[in-house]
């Protein structure tokens, strides 16, 4: 369910030096209360494009250059306190623990503002807070695909995607160009199956304008809940739910000085009963979207994570998990077009030459247990 997540950091670090001059520092995350694993929780410097995110499991290995060791990394997740830790005063096998992040009405001031009104605000304000010119970002992203139980697919890539930033004008979410830097191994036993579907990072503001359409005020309830923290911003939480058949909630995170949407958090759920077994249909949907703020003042999408599980007309049931994780902005964007993907292309046969040092010294989220089983069944066939 899109809800708040419950902060509470358990971190593991083990640093060491590589010969790239690169320091590691692997950890598990978890929440204080009940030692839960927290997943996406992220890891990062404050202000860099540099650091990554927890597992299923709330493991993660973090790799950085030594020219950060007398910086603080930053250990975050929507509805947690955030924690700063120095990078010298950690030492081996160091245990931390987060309190989760109260929510509460900040103050009768704050109740006093229309949630339309601020929803309407974050569309008036897209220019100023978001990038409009076209921008390059380097994105990690990972597809795990399941029919009836049965691993399908699965794939691990990193690319430079070219985009135009967002924009009040209608214009096409899924305009982008994508060019393969690195893959790792993976396995596809659907023959039918080509494209990059999922890889586009979502044009997410758009999804707002959806709750200020006169129509749509019918079958939606909003309501200003409360407000939290988020990288050091205070927040409106706005809490989005339908009063259909179909159980949708969506919690929106948005700042309360610029009106910048920076997280959300959505779910729905299909009352199973109510619908005829012989149409295509979501049984449940889980999304979370969150931006970051760089250098030069503007909030980027910072990571996608997606569950989807669906059953057919001829009553398969599908799941499929995807991971979108920004690593890098880049203002160059002459690519090599020989790299570069297109819809068509099967990203599965894409021809790059596997780098296992590549790997080993980037910031992808360490694969679960249920990961590994599955790698080594699709290689078995």
């Amino acid at each position: 369910m899109k809800q708040l997540l419950t902060i509470v950091l358990f971190l593991l670090f083990g640093f060491s030096l590589t010969a790239q001059n690169l320091i590691t520092v692997t950890g598990k995350v978890l929440q204080k209360s009940d030692s839960v694993p927290i997943f996406n929780a992220h890891i990062y410097f404050e202000g860099e494009a540099i650091g990554t995110t927890t597992n299923e499991n709330g493991e993660f290995v973090f790799h950085f250059d030594a020219m950060f060791r007398n910086n603080f990394i930053t250990v975050s997740s929507i509805g947690f306190v955030s924690e700063n830790i120095s990078t010298k005063d950690v030492n081996n096998h160091i245990l931390i623990f987060l309190e989760e992040d109260q929510l509460m009405l900040a103050s009768v001031t704050v109740t006093a503002i229309e949630p339309i009104q601020i929803l309407k605000n974050v569309v008036k304000n897209i220019e100023t807070n978001y990038p409009q010119e076209k921008f390059s970002k380097e994105i990690y992203y990972k597809e795990a695909f399941k029919v009836n139980g049965e691993p399908l697919r699965y794939l691990e890539i990193v690319a430079d995607l070219v985009g135009k930033g967002f924009s009040i004008k209608r214009q096409n979410p899924y305009k982008y160009d994508l060019f393969i830097k690195e893959k790792r191994p993976g396995f596809n036993n659907d023959s039918t199956y080509e494209g990059g579907n999922g890889i586009g990072v979502l044009h997410w503001l758009s999804t707002t304008k959806r709750y200020l359409q006169k129509s749509n005020f019918k079958n939606y309830s909003i309501e200003l809940v409360g407000y939290s923290n988020y990288r050091n911003n205070e927040v409106f939480k706005l809490q989005i739910k339908s009063k259909g058949v179909r159980k949708s909630i969506t919690y929106m995170y948005i700042t309360m000085d610029t009106y910048a949407l920076v997280a959300i958090n959505q779910w729905y759920e299909n009352d199973n009963r109510a619908i005829p077994k012989t149409m295509f249909y979501f049984t449940k949907w889980y999304e979370y979207v969150d931006f970051v703020k760089l250098a030069d003042g503007y909030w980027y999408i910072n990571t996608i994570n997606d569950f989807r599980e669906s059953i057919s007309v001829d009553g398969n049931t599908t799941e499929i998990k995807r991971l979108i994780r920004l690593t890098n902005i880049n203002e160059d964007w002459a690519f090599k077009e020989k790299n570069k993907i297109t819809r068509e292309t099967d990203l599965y046969k894409y021809p790059v030459v596997y780098n296992p040092t590549f790997w080993q010294n980037y910031n992808a989220p360490p694969e679960t247990e249920e990961e590994k089983r599955v790698k080594v069944e699709l290689s078995r066939e």
